[in-house]
């Protein structure tokens, strides 16, 4: 899969954010509809043939390289997904004690 690393920068308080971008293709689904969908009431929509993921780990692994088996971990800061067919998702978002901002700009 394509992967691509972004640093989203926030000038303002002065820290920078890692997001990979990951291009997957679904070539013959075992599914023929997204998860996603059929968990939302749209179990009619067809799964797109490449969907785009949107990943922010968790800060312990914003200097390591993207693990086989991303897609899967529950551990994520932000997981969303974009179909191409322009639905998308926001399939995870996980914050910490204390804040998102507030333990990224102590550390």
């Amino acid at each position: 899969m394509w992967t691509w690393y972004t640093l989203l920068v926030q000038e303002e308080w002065g820290f920078v954010v890692p997001m990979y971008t990951i291009e997957e293709r679904v070539k013959n689904p075992v599914q023929p509809v997204c998860r996603h969908y059929h968990s939302s009431g749209w179990s009619d929509l067809p799964v797109s043939k490449r969907n785009y993921h949107f990943i922010i780990p968790i800060y312990e692994e914003w200097d390591k390289p993207l693990q086989h088996g991303a897609l899967d971990l529950e551990s994520h800061i932000l997981h969303g997904v974009i179909h191409c067919d322009g639905f998308g998702h926001l399939v995870r978002i996980n914050g910490s004690e204390g804040g998102f901002g507030t333990e990224s700009a102590t550390h």
